[in-house]
């Protein structure tokens, strides 16, 4: 049987696709020289790594959580201040907000390890307003509904980003490194004893499998991406309000994730493309496009679970192709015996 395109695609090692990724988007400032689309894809590479995210803690973990917009004005908020008013350099300033983030997360899985599904939905929710009570309140510290501003750029010693193309360049590598490192994490037992837990944790349990430790991790890295993301825009925009973290954002890191397939890296990408795009061209309707998410949402679950990948597979009316062993007939089987596989002496 010939191979489809997709499947040569998911065939190819890692590394591979990285390559194919640096080749296609790296020299996007040399063909491109409008300072629209440079920044506009700046701001899809940060999109994309608080969404890588949102996708650990959702797609690996299957956690409903809410809280990723929050996390990202912690580590924005967190890195600009330490830099603007404790005059940090940006490399401590950036990891202190990062490490702010962590913490958040680490401390928001506790609280949350004893409740699932929609009430964890519910908890993040409380927490996502707390933050954004603390934005809009502390005045004095973050400038309130007014914003924070001016965001100083990003300089290293004598060295500072002054172009947008520098800017992209940095960023287009760092957004790499994170989607590696979160594929990385979806292929070894971490990802593997996460995707155990999320479709039988009681299997998961007579595997010696700790949920509680494997949630709260997954929303402790969920938010370090976020923190990470929050940098990266608090130094690309040089401003920021409650409005750049409101419930909006919120649930555009669920929509990518869901619309991309959970637990689907790639599919999140060019998701968080298209979905970018389309939001900047239809300006028009921006009031409208929380309800629009909420929709998309409820249809994609209902529809296609496995999101547009698998949408497009019924469309062109092609199968997977079939395993060259038999699959257990669960998914949480078949995660779970993977994992067992992993944990063989070599």
């Amino acid at each position: 049987m010939t191979k489809s395109f997709s499947d040569s695609l998911a065939s190819l090692p890692l590394a591979v696709k990285i390559l194919i990724l640096f080749v296609l988007l790296l020299p996007l400032p040399l063909v491109f020289d409008s300072r629209y689309v440079l920044q506009l894809a700046e701001l899809i590479m940060v999109y994309v790594v608080i969404a890588l995210g949102q996708n650990i803690v959702l797609g690996y973990s299957g956690q409903i959580s809410i809280a990723q917009s929050a996390f990202a004005a912690i580590g924005a908020y967190g890195s600009a201040l330490l830099m603007m008013q404790a005059d940090l350099p940006f490399p401590v300033a950036a990891l202190a907000g990062i490490l702010m983030a962590g913490v958040a997360g680490m401390a928001l899985g506790l609280v949350t390890f004893r409740v699932r599904t929609h009430y964890v939905l519910l908890v993040t929710i409380g927490f996502h307003i707390i933050v954004l009570l603390f934005i809009v309140n502390m005045g004095d510290l973050t400038g309130g509904p007014m914003g924070l501003y001016p965001i100083p750029s990003i300089a290293v010693g004598g060295w500072k980003l002054k172009s947008l193309s520098g800017y992209y360049w940095f960023y287009f590598s760092l957004t790499v490194l994170l989607l590696y490192v979160a594929e990385r994490i979806r292929l070894s037992r971490l990802g593997l004893a996460m995707l155990a837990i999320k479709n039988n944790e009681r299997g998961a349990r007579a595997l010696g499998i700790n949920p509680i430790f494997y949630r709260t991790l997954a929303m402790t890295l969920a938010a370090v991406y976020a923190g990470v993301g929050g940098v990266m825009f608090a130094f690309l925009i040089q401003f920021l309000g409650p409005e750049s973290f409101s419930l909006h954002s919120a649930l555009l890191y669920i929509l990518i994730v869901v619309l991309g397939g959970m637990g689907n890296n790639w599919g999140l990408v060019f998701t968080t493309i298209g979905l970018t795009v389309l939001e900047e061209n239809l300006k028009v309707i921006a009031e409208a496009w929380v309800l629009i998410y909420g929709l998309l949402i409820m249809l994609v679950i209902a529809v296609a679970p496995g999101g547009l990948p698998e949408m497009f597979q019924r469309l062109l009316g092609k199968r997977s192709r079939p395993a060259q062993r038999p699959e257990p007939k669960t998914a949480a089987m078949g995660a779970a015996a993977r994992l067992a596989d992993s944990r063989k002496p070599q």
